[in-house]
């Protein structure tokens, strides 16, 4: 059927609206507007805090995880699902029953782009766009094509143009696929745009991509990047010095004036700053960069090389907690570096100083150097600093990670470079009960693996180089907690033994404004009395939170995961990243709550009310995370995480109180390794299986007594 004929008039539109049951799952609106025009049963499942969420005035289902959302395709009744903008894929093979039609619509022509971010590559790699409706797989964006729209693209398309275009294809793919009863086709029936360069299977945008790299970047390179982000959340940075400008337009210029005037001039030199706009010598001409920002104060000449534009200027000023942002490091090595430094949980003399190993991928030889540090405060290196680094993140760093450590415990860290590419991970080792071995954990909180690469054959020789070193210390298993804001999380999933997306995170703004938009009319008024009523101070009175706490915790019953030694209490407050703050109401004090900040974000720790605000209804945690956030504001971060609940349920109490303030809902990943398969099945082999538990041998063996604070295991 032709096209013009299904969208000319309203006369073209089904006498009777399609009877069968339709499902959709998403967060784009042209799609579910065409599906509930054409279709009379419609369920709707939209991503929490998206723009359709916000918008659509009709009743839907919404989900904040991957796991609410298969939660809600077991309950509901449909015969078809149409995904369009589903942040997750979906595992078509373990859910569909048969009488189920799984379709999605993606923004581009598949199978090329294929990802999350397929239209600023098709502007980055001048690639033909448009939009696809398609059968669903297991795999991302794969499946038979029933309907294919281009859109026509040409270089003069600009960015936020394109994404409309694409939305509105992808309404009219879904309408010819259902006009076609999502029959499939052989083979497409439209021609994609000529391209100048291969096809790009996939593409989901990196931190790198939203960098200009003068000193590798092209100036084609560099065009294309400032015209593929070019909207406001999204644009590219420059790097100068201390200063992170956000680059809205970039043009070439070739005026001989120009070249006469600065022919002294290096390439990668800024020789003029005017208005807005910097103008920066290169090979081919002058290019002039439009700025966001106004223009700082600067010193002409600025050289634009690799030590101006460093990649691995990770800054506060830097954080977005935009889902689709990386907040990577990346750095330039020339050399390929494997190191590994742990605390020896038993003997030293069994520690190498220096391994050599050859690795097989990359062709180079390598070392493997170990860091010996015992006692605690005695460290031996053999080998020098690699120039890649993980953000400072304060649940990984040493004086965090000493404050957690209890009898016979010990300091695991393991970093492992090829080139740009980083691993690392710290880790707390501790023994196992009744046995000779060990187990270790991330540190409780959000410590754990870091990378900035998704290559999964470098993970894998990341991880296997990690298990060597792992299986001489007697490791049995080890329990992983990632960071939210670490973006290359999911791509652990196939290297580890488990892997786990389904606990939630509350993430709040520190900016005021946003922050108060977004709370409810209640909770306005809760916070304005109880700030109002209280007195917030910094405290240092390890003792009284230490009481309080206990207390809390005692009368809640809570599990012994949730107890902490004193020395803890004492280690983390004498850190200058940890502020503990009280409030007070007639001079009494009725709640405190211990914070940390670091370079990622700020985090509420741990907290506890007295008796008196429970009677008074005082609100005083709520007030006292309020001050919290304004401390993370003037520390120049732009995001604080609470944490969630105590149990998977987003229903748990502790989690619907800390929803209220949420500006964003984050997912949390843990994971786990085994190293002795063995070891870790005998250990098992009396336990009871448990969902999306590890190690599950750590359940046979809790005990009541051990106060070790967040478990160096879940």
């Amino acid at each position: 059927m032709d096209r013009q004929q299904i969208f000319t008039s309203n006369e073209t539109l089904l006498k009777s609206k399609d009877s069968r049951r339709f499902l959709f799952v998403g967060n784009r609106l042209h799609v579910l507007y065409a599906l509930l025009e054409r279709c009379a049963n419609v369920a709707i499942c939209l991503e929490s805090q998206s723009f359709a969420a916000k918008t659509l005035q009709r009743d839907y289902h919404e989900f904040h995880s991957k796991h609410e959302l298969l939660t809600l395709l077991q309950t509901l009744d449909f015969d078809i699902l149409v995904s369009n903008g589903c942040p997750y894929i979906l595992p078509i093979s373990q859910i569909a029953k048969p009488h189920h039609i799984f379709v999605n619509c993606h923004p581009s022509l598949l199978p090329n782009l294929k990802g999350k971010h397929p239209i600023n590559g098709a502007i980055l790699y001048h690639q033909a766009s448009g939009a696809t409706c398609h059968l669903m797989t297991d795999r991302v964006d794969s499946g038979a094509i029933i309907s294919q729209v281009p859109v026509y693209n040409d270089e003069n398309t600009p960015l936020a143009l394109l994404y409309q275009m694409c939305f509105l294809a992808e309404k009219e793919a879904f309408l010819l696929a259902l006009e076609k009863n999502f029959q499939t086709i052989d083979s497409m029936n439209c021609t994609p745009l000529e391209s100048k360069l291969a096809e790009i299977p996939y593409f989901t945008r990196s931190r790198k991509d939203l960098l200009l790299d003068f000193g590798s970047d092209s100036t084609q390179t560099i065009l294309n990047k400032v015209k593929a982000f070019s909207v406001n959340n999204q644009m590219v940075s420059l790097h100068i010095h201390e200063h992170i400008l956000k680059i809205t337009h970039a043009m070439l210029i070739d005026n001989p004036f120009l070249q006469r005037m600065f022919q002294d001039y290096q390439v990668n030199d800024i020789v003029l700053a005017y208005e807005n706009h910097l103008l920066c010598k290169r090979a081919e001409g002058f290019l002039q960069l439009t700025t966001k920002e106004e223009l700082p104060s600067l010193q002409l000449p600025i050289n634009l090389n690799p030590i101006h534009n460093n990649f691995n200027a990770y800054t506060a000023r830097e954080q977005t907690c935009n889902k689709d942002s990386c907040k990577s490091h990346e750095d330039s090595l020339k050399t390929l570096t494997n190191k590994a430094s742990l605390e020896s949980f038993n003997q030293i003399d069994s520690v190498p100083n220096e391994i050599s190993m050859f690795c097989q991928d990359s062709l180079l030889e390598s070392t493997i150097s170990c860091e010996v540090d015992y006692p605690l405060d005695s460290t031996h290196s053999v080998q020098k600093q690699s120039r890649a680094a993980a953000p400072f993140c304060i649940f990984s760093s040493k004086s965090y990670v000493t404050s957690m450590l209890r009898d016979k415990e010990r300091r695991f860290t393991f970093h492992y470079t090829e080139g740009d590419k980083l691993f690392s991970n710290t880790a707390i080792m501790q023994p196992i009960p009744n046995t000779t071995y060990v187990d270790m954990s991330s540190p409780y909180g959000y410590g754990g693996y870091f990378t900035n690469s998704n290559d999964s054959k470098f993970l894998s020789r990341a991880i296997t180089s990690q298990s060597i070193q792992a299986k001489k210390h007697g490791v049995v298993a080890e329990f992983i907690r990632f960071h939210p804001h670490y973006p290359h999380n999911v791509f652990f999933r196939d290297v580890l033994d488990f892997f786990c997306m389904q606990k939630a995170v509350i993430e709040v703004s520190t900016k005021s404004a946003l922050r108060w938009q977004n709370y409810s009319s209640r909770l306005r008024g809760k916070l304005r009395k109880s700030l109002e009523m209280l007195h917030i101070t910094q405290s240092y009175d390890t003792q009284m939170f230490y009481t309080l706490y206990n207390n809390a915790m005692q009368q809640k019953q809570a599990n012994p995961f949730y107890f902490f030694d004193y020395s803890y209490f004492q280690n983390l407050i004498s850190m200058p990243e940890c502020v503990m703050l009280e409030a007070r109401y007639k001079n009494v004090v009725c709640a405190m709550g211990i914070f940390l900040f670091d370079s990622l974000c700020g985090y509420y720790h741990l907290g506890a009310n007295a008796p008196l605000t429970l009677n008074k209804n005082l609100n005083a945690m709520s007030a006292l995370f309020e001050r919290f956030f304004e401390i993370a504001n003037a520390r120049g971060l732009q995001y604080c995480l609470l944490g969630g609940g105590q149990t998977l349920n987003n229903e748990d109490s502790l989690f619907a109180f800390k929803k209220q303030f949420a500006t964003n809902i984050k997912r949390f990943c843990i994971g786990g390794k085994i190293y002795n398969t063995a070891i870790y099945q005998a250990l098992c082999a009396n336990t009871p299986h448990f969902q999306n538990v590890f190690p599950l041998y750590r359940f046979a063996l809790q005990n009541p007594a051990n106060t070790g604070g967040g478990g160096q295991s879940l």
